[in-house]
């Protein structure tokens, strides 16, 4: 199910930039695979699988539990 249609796009850019712009400036936080787990599980996620990138980064893959 998509929320596209029901987001405001101006608004919901912004705040996909500032949270972007935070984690890139320092503000953001490493987490474990277990922590990210939990964290979705709280709301209503599943984890489905992490996609290793280069160097830390990583891809997460979630689905409406």
């Amino acid at each position: 199910m998509s929320t596209v249609d029901h987001q405001d796009r101006a608004s919901s850019c912004r705040w996909q930039r500032s949270y972007a712009e935070d984690l890139i400036a320092g503000h953001g936080r490493q987490r474990s695979e277990a922590e990210f787990r939990r964290l979705l599980a709280g709301a209503g996620f599943t984890l489905q699988r992490v996609l290793a990138g280069s160097g830390s980064y990583s891809a997460l893959e979630a689905s409406i539990a």
